[in-house]
């Protein structure tokens, strides 16, 4: 049993698998990972198999597919083998949206050995503390559903972004009726507001707090990090694979930049960085290959998704690291855990005998990943290698009004926010009565025009200032 840990901090970042990311990782261990054998079908009708390969691209036109339906048919195309559907679901969706990818791209792994290369940074992580290599997402669904459940442990009934504000009780209620404190930081609008509960504990902080807090030592037990998901002026730092249109490789390798100033800043604070752990993870896979089959479950609450999904099975494989002095070094954790292990973990860690959903109650921790030897530091400071004149940190001011004309540029995460954001103006108030009268006035139902099956802002709408807006309210200004 590691010393008191005081601490733990969540990084969630968006849409990457597993293979994807860490299938060729040079790690000095044994992991599950890549021979360099695996392939999938074509078709149903083409069984002509297309390997994986070394070379991801960081942004793909369109976004691979990762609706239920899509990441079903990933799991299995139908045809005898698994997570064999992979190459065809992409195929479906470049033609569906006249992409310019190819298909093959799902397939493609990040050579992340090269110095300079866009996922170097977060490898070097994955090789000096604990990789696991066994982390699933919690359902075979999009963002909004996986990241309710590591906030609240069940998704409450959705496989899709089901487009609502939800009241379920989550991590954070917890947390604080044990006398303990959480904190979410985040940059712009974050998916975690879509608990409008959570508004009135005024516990939501601009990022650029988060080095202050370190250095005064004043970090809360709980932290979760949701990094800034709209690239309109300034750059994203989500590594989602659609954020990197007009930039290159610029808004993946921002992502890394985050990644490095999160670990920069704990380590520069020993005293802080010895009594916290870090844990930096992906919500899904964002339709990229993993060979690895998700295995069956436990469903959270006993709800069962429109369609007949029974939450009885994960999603796909993503990425996790544990990062501490005190994380086994060069590590493999091959535990099986999902999102719902991040409420197991924190309670388990922060001494809180509580339990969300089901799900959560039976999950696995990672505490068995920490170690009671002296701690250790085997990483010097991440740096991040950039020509001098590109500067990746997001631009906080002027934060550009998105209107019909640059509509077309969002990937469809942006959109969902974006929409959010918009009603988070017409229902914010200063009590929560008033809020939950102003959800139930519009049916708790984020307005999309149904005619042509996508959002529009009523008018111009600037995000920054939807977040100054709701810092101003319910924001932690101490």
């Amino acid at each position: 049993m590691p010393p008191k840990i005081e601490h733990v901090i969540v990084l969630m970042l968006e849409n990457r698998s597993f293979d994807h990311l860490f299938g060729f990782l040079d790690h000095p261990k044994k992991f599950n990972g890549l021979t360099g054998n695996e392939s999938n079908p074509k078709y149903k009708t083409d069984p002509t198999p297309v390997s994986v390969y070394k070379g991801a691209n960081t942004y793909n036109d369109p976004d691979p597919g990762h609706s239920h339906l899509e990441i079903m048919t990933q799991i299995d195309l139908g045809v005898g083998g698994k997570n064999d559907g992979f190459y065809s679901s992409y195929a479906e969706k470049i033609t569906d949206k006249g992409g310019k990818s190819d298909p093959r791209e799902v397939l493609g792994i990040f050579d992340t050995a090269t110095p300079g290369k866009p996922g170097y940074i977060i490898a070097q992580l994955a090789k000096a503390y604990t990789l696991c290599d066994n982390w699933f997402s919690s359902v075979p669904g999009e963002t909004w559903p996986n990241r309710n459940f590591a906030h609240a442990g069940t998704s409450d009934g959705e496989v899709n972004i089901k487009k609502k504000f939800y009241k379920n009780r989550t991590i954070f209620e917890e947390i604080a009726e044990h006398g303990l404190k959480w904190q979410i930081y985040h940059d712009g609008i974050a998916q975690a507001m879509v608990f409008y509960k959570l508004w009135f504990k005024r516990r939501f902080r601009s990022f650029d707090h988060f080095k202050k807090d370190v250095e005064s030592d004043r970090l809360a037990n709980y932290i979760f990090i949701e990094p800034l998901h709209f690239s309109l002026k300034g750059r994203s730092n989500s590594m989602h694979p659609a954020n990197n249109r007009k930039d290159g490789d610029k808004d993946f390798i921002a992502a890394e930049a985050l990644i490095a100033e999160i670990y920069n800043t704990l380590l520069a604070n020993k005293n802080v960085f010895e009594k916290s752990v870090l844990l930096i993870t992906f919500d899904e896979h964002g339709g990229f290959y993993d060979h690895e089959p998700p295995p069956t479950c436990v469903s959270p609450d006993g709800q069962i998704a429109v369609g007949g999904f029974d939450f009885k099975q994960y999603g796909i494989r993503v990425p996790a690291i544990i990062v501490s002095p005190h994380a086994k070094k060069a590590h493999i954790d091959s535990e099986e855990y999902d999102h719902s292990s991040i409420i197991r973990s924190v309670f388990q860690i922060l001494d809180i005998d509580a339990h969300l959903q089901d799900r959560d109650k039976i999950a696995k921790s990672f505490l068995q990943s920490l170690t009671d030897e002296e701690p250790e530091y085997p990483l010097r400071p991440l740096t991040v290698h950039v020509p001098f004149e590109d500067n990746l940190a997001p631009k906080f001011m002027g934060f550009a009004e998105i209107n019909e004309q640059n509509f077309d540029e969002l990937n469809e995460l942006q959109k969902d926010l974006l929409q959010m954001a918009e009603n988070m103006q017409e229902v914010m108030a200063d009590d929560e009565l008033t809020v939950e009268r102003n959800i139930a006035l519009t049916g708790n139902r984020m307005y999309e025009d149904m005619a042509v099956k996508r959002f529009m802002p009523k008018a111009p709408l600037n995000i920054r200032q939807v977040e100054n807006e709701f810092l101003a309210r319910y924001g932690d200004n101490s």
